[in-house]
């Protein structure tokens, strides 16, 4: 599966050159749109690491996305924040890192001139956050007060508040990784599994271990000395010595 990396701010096709300059990530709508044409219909996962950027480029690289023909696993590698989150959006299917952090807010823009030209500012942005919302709306299920309420407050939102709120479907590793926090001498549950198996496969008891490994090593010593003493003894007399013919395990286990 090829995966397009959303690493760092986003950015309009007319800018990329700085970043290139600086060889700082990014991501632009051609750098999407050439991902998606090399993709050809094949199913990819979009991972997720920024913090947003530019709100007309965002939408342009949500609509690539959401327009494409095959299945696009989203994956919220760190941040997805701003507009990231409405890219974000486009996936037929979300999923989270435990670590992941999602943040949603209004669209914000620089303005000068007198009034008029404020008061027009005010209804171009206005209209933006108003998409921006109606798309976390569809997303999310809840009512257009309570998600306007949040992008209002500039919320952020941790891997399992982002599932609760409906932004995500699902949070990776939940299932296969165990937390823990320890500072004594913890043994990890694959390395108990494997001495569990050793321990059945060697019929050694579980109640005393030490015992049994003791005694089985107490049997190979005396095997080894059986072996030497007959070794030396046939040597001097000059017949073959003794072969173990693979009767001596030398292991414990």
């Amino acid at each position: 599966m090829k995966v397009l990396l959303i690493n760092g701010p986003v950015v309009d096709d007319s800018d990329t050159w700085f970043y290139d300059y600086w060889g700082d990530p990014y991501v632009s709508p051609k750098k999407v749109r050439d991902f998606l044409s090399e993709a050809n219909g094949e199913d990819i996962q979009v991972s997720i690491n920024s913090g947003g950027g530019s709100v007309f480029a965002g939408s342009e690289i949500y609509t690539m996305l959401k327009s494409y023909s095959g299945h696009v696993d989203v994956v919220i590698a760190g941040l997805a924040a701003s507009i990231a989150s409405v890219i974000m959006l486009a996936g037929d299917s979300i999923k989270a890192s435990p670590m992941a952090q999602v943040m949603i807010h209004n669209a914000t823009m620089g303005e000068y001139g007198d009034y008029r030209d404020f008061e027009h500012a005010s209804v171009v942005i206005g209209g933006v956050s108003q998409s921006l919302i109606g798309l976390y709306v569809n997303k999310t299920g809840r009512s257009e007060e309570e998600i306007r309420k949040l992008v209002d407050a500039e919320s952020w939102f941790g891997a399992e508040k982002a599932k609760e709120i409906g932004l995500v479907d699902d949070i990776l590793f939940t299932e296969s990784v165990s937390l823990i926090a320890s500072v004594g001498n913890y043994a990890d549950k694959e390395k108990i599994a494997r001495f569990k198996e050793i321990m059945d496969r060697e019929n050694i008891e579980v109640d005393n271990p030490v015992a049994t490994i003791l005694e089985r090593i107490d049997s190979i010593e005396h095997r080894l000395h059986q072996i030497v003493d007959s070794a030396v003894s046939k040597t001097t007399s000059g017949e073959q010595p003794l072969e173990d013919n693979g009767a001596l395990n030398t292991s414990p286990f």
